[in-house]
């Protein structure tokens, strides 16, 4: 039960200085923020539906299917690591608003990033240790060892004939 947006047609989703994206991250202007699994659901969950009321019972069927647990302790836990990582709070929310008696609702204004068309495959640029590479180099090569033995070779000519 992941947001489609999510799951789908969107890659990344950005709120303010964060991005969410589907691979799993949470990063704060590009650095990355660790987050647990059962947090990143959750905040992704809550951003794919931004705006709307998500119920505590949608969220113990998204998080904890078929899983007995201590729901109501695990979610509070999991809503505090959520707002930790997005430097929020319950009292002056930015960004996770409780909705007493209801659920939580994300609240701020989320801009989701569609993934670029794949790019045309370009000619692939040689590796510096692949075969294609190391024969471009083979001239510079070559003319720096002729370099080096013309300069021995003016060497010992006029310094062995000086002694």
């Amino acid at each position: 039960m992941v947001p489609e947006d999510i799951a789908g047609a969107s890659s990344v989703y950005r709120f303010g200085p964060y991005e969410l994206r589907a691979s799993g991250e949470l990063r704060k202007f590009g650095a990355r923020i660790r987050l647990q699994r059962k947090p990143f659901l959750l905040l992704q969950c809550l951003a794919g539906r931004s705006g709307e009321t998500v119920s505590r019972a949608e969220l113990e069927a998204m998080l904890w299917p078929d899983v007995q647990v201590d729901f109501e302790r695990n979610l509070n836990i999991a809503i505090k690591k959520v707002r930790d990582a997005l430097c929020d709070s319950a009292e002056r929310p930015r960004y996770v608003e409780t909705v007493p008696g209801e659920g939580y609702r994300f609240i701020g204004a989320v801009e989701p990033i569609r993934s670029p068309a794949p790019a045309p495959e370009s000619p692939a640029q040689p590796s510096e240790g692949s075969a294609d590479a190391q024969l471009r180099r083979l001239p510079f090569i070559a003319a720096l060892l002729l370099a080096a033995g013309a300069g021995w070779l003016v060497h010992r000519l006029f310094f062995s004939q000086r002694s």
